[in-house]
């Protein structure tokens, strides 16, 4: 009976390290995206002058963010581009993994998307891509040092528990 609980708790506090490891790396491949999404939507905007609605559904098609960009679409009507967009990459942000900052910095786009020109629109979208590729290399490298480092300390930390109860 022994044996069976300091497996049982060995295997959780594996599986918590490697499930922080996860939402690590998640959140790499979600930035990776976001960056490409916005410059997808930068380009949908200021190059074939699509409507912002349409703009939005193209850019969730192409790259699918966790619905940021479609949910915002849905939603412009009822709540207007800015209320749209920050509701949905509030309710949204969890879901890819985005910690506060990365939300917050597309809580800033939303704030100056469709209320200016297409010059302005562009400046504000390439902006906020160099924040979040500046986040993403420091999410990159989170992962590289503490990755691995979180994975192993979960198979330690349960490893010496279970030593200590039997």
């Amino acid at each position: 009976m022994r044996l069976i609980g300091g497996a049982c708790i060995i295997i959780s506090s594996f599986f918590i390290g490697c499930t922080v490891s996860r939402r690590m790396r998640r959140r790499c491949e979600s930035l990776r995206r976001v960056i490409s999404a916005l410059e997808y939507l930068k380009t949908r905007i200021c190059v074939f002058d699509c409507t912002m609605k349409r703009a939005l559904y193209d850019t969730e098609n192409a790259y699918g963010v966790c619905g940021i960009f479609s949910s915002a679409a849905d939603n412009m009507d009822r709540d207007g581009l800015r209320g749209a967009w920050r509701r949905s990459v509030t309710e949204s942000g969890g879901a890819a993994a985005l910690d506060d900052g990365d939300v917050e910095i597309l809580l800033s786009v939303g704030d100056r998307l469709g209320s200016t020109d297409s010059e302005n629109q562009r400046l504000n979208l390439e902006g906020a891509r160099e924040l979040l590729k500046r986040r993403l290399e420091e999410a990159e490298a989170d992962y590289t040092q503490q990755g691995r480092l979180y994975r192993n300390c979960g198979l330690l930390c349960g490893m010496l528990t279970a030593l200590l109860l039997l």
